[in-house]
């Protein structure tokens, strides 16, 4: 069997075309599917490290939503348009959609992969729903007719058909196409003792959507374990700091299609910690203006640990353990004065030209004092590195750079005062994210729409792509003809925000893209 012509390749594109959640919910016919509700995790191995599930035929509102979507954003028909790419791979076998394939597809796929050499995937396997197996075993055998080195074999009385690198068979009425072992790992999961009998895979699988287009399960164990191999000692040692934090942990990440103009990725991980705050109030006190703002709450602490643990694990390649701290102290940081200053760390941006653009660093803090001292050491720190025109504040609360040349047109601000700091692009932003005050995102209709979306998730953040568009005009991005082919495209984003919260022993988050119909 050539390569080129192998077995493999025409069944795995459609796999895994449909679970990268390419759409062939609109390929040419209406019949649908519907797998009889298959519960594709009782395929894989009980210690699959990555399990990803999907729709590999949507129906109802998803279908819809997403045929909507597609055909506003990108003006095309995805269905009929894979149709005719999937018809073209598999002329050269006389086969197509409509007859070989269609009248056994059923609704929902998953692939499992159950072993890493290195950061590589060693072995693995595809698995889809059949609502006809003898029509998906006369496809499978079709494509191997006249292949010489396609050979039929048996395994627990399961038969499939393999050139040696390559497996495909049905299994309980399911697809199953992977190298040979993931294949006879899928037929021994199948008598018991399967992923779907792991108890932590169902606590959160659980916590995927009920409407979910995809999910992509995660044993983080597992997974940090394959990437570690490829890292050298040292590396090793730092990564073990950071990957200890979620031992025994999983994660999930869905797809959720609600509407023809919202795309949402769902994410829930029992490794994490929960939210230390709510931000809200806080980011609605940025400017009403602002074109993006971010926030997180208590960095001081979080920041604080965060130190700790890589001074005892240093940075490698430059930084042995025992250093960070001994350097940050050697440039005049009191790492543990700059922790209990910090409380609530936020960003905006506003402006859609380069006249009218700044933002800022703001910082909310309980120890004022602190605050100040902190202030006045980054202003000796920028005064020792020779930062030009560097000019104390008026009321000693803080400094200001100004370099045309590098900054631009407006200075570089640092200040303190009413339990925040502004580290900001311009003076009218420093003194907008000081007071808090004024025109702020609790009037933004995009803002409170972009909060709305959110459901019961804290916000984090929101971007408003228009005036980022407008911004990019400004500033010459019309003569670049690329962006000239990106923007009708670009024109359909409306906003991005994100926010997180708790659900049990998980910690949940949630980005919502918005777009314009």
């Amino acid at each position: 069997m050539s390569k080129t012509q192998s077995l493999p390749r025409p069944v795995l594109s459609l796999l895994l075309a449909a679970l990268a959640t390419v759409v062939l919910a609109a390929c040419g016919d209406d019949s649908g599917g519907g797998g009889g509700g298959a519960d594709l995790a009782s395929l894989a191995p009980a210690d699959t490290p990555v399990f990803v599930q999907g729709a590999v035929r949507p129906e109802g509102d998803l279908r819809s939503n997403i045929e909507d979507m597609v055909d506003d954003v990108a003006g095309i028909d995805a269905g009929t348009q894979i149709v005719n790419q999937i018809n073209a791979g598999l002329a050269e076998q006389n086969l197509t959609w409509e007859d070989d394939i269609s009248p056994w597809l059923g609704e929902n796929g998953a692939i499992f992969i159950s072993g890493f050499q290195g950061s590589e995937v060693e072995t693995g396997a595809a698995l889809i729903e059949t609502t006809d197996s003898g029509a998906a075993e006369d496809f499978v055998a079709k494509l191997a007719e006249g292949e010489s080195d396609v050979q039929e074999q048996d395994y627990e009385g399961v038969t499939y058909r393999s050139d040696g690198d390559f497996a495909v068979g049905l299994v309980n009425d399911t697809l199953v196409a992977g190298d040979p072992a993931a294949f006879e790992a899928a037929v021994d999961a199948s008598d018991g003792d399967s992923l779907a009998d792991d108890g932590d895979f169902s606590e959160t699988i659980d916590q995927a959507p009920s409407d979910s287009l995809a999910d992509v399960y995660v044993n983080l164990d597992d997974f940090f374990a394959a990437i570690r191999r490829d890292l050298d000692p040292q590396t090793q040692q730092f990564f073990d700091s950071v990957a200890g934090q979620t031992k025994g942990a999983s994660a999930l990440g869905s797809v959720v299609v609600p509407s023809s103009d919202r795309l949402e990725l769902d994410f829930a991980s029992n490794g994490g910690a929960a939210p230390a705050g709510d931000v809200t109030d806080f980011l609605s006190s940025f400017p009403g203006d602002s074109w993006a703002a971010f926030a997180t709450p208590e960095v001081g602490d979080r920041l604080s640990e965060a130190i700790d643990q890589l001074d005892e694990s240093g940075i490698p390649p430059d930084l042995p353990p025992g250093e960070l701290k001994k350097q940050l102290s050697q440039a005049g940081f009191d790492v543990e004065k700059l922790a209990s200053a910090l409380g609530d760390v936020g960003l905006f941006v506003t402006g859609t030209d380069q006249s009218s653009l700044g933002g800022a660093l703001v910082v909310t803090t309980d120890d004022q004092a602190a605050a100040e001292s902190t202030i006045k050491d980054l202003q000796d720190l920028a005064r020792r590195s020779g930062s030009a025109g560097l000019k104390p504040s008026p009321g000693g609360t803080g400094f200001s750079i100004s370099d045309p040349e590098e900054l631009g047109p407006k200075p570089l601000v640092v200040e303190t005062a009413d339990g925040r700091i502004a580290v900001a692009y311009g003076e009218d932003a420093a003194e907008a994210g000081l007071s808090g005050g004024g025109d702020t995102l609790e009037s933004s209709d995009v803002f409170s729409a972009a909060t709305e979306a959110l459901g019961d998730a804290q916000p984090a953040g929101f971007v408003d792509f228009g005036p980022i568009f407008q911004l990019a005009e400004s500033l010459g991005a019309t003569d670049d003809p690329d962006y000239a082919v990106a923007k009708p495209y670009l024109d359909k984003l409306d906003y991005l925000s994100f926010g997180s919260g708790t659900d049990g022993d998980f910690v949940t988050s949630k980005v919502v893209l918005a777009l314009s119909k």
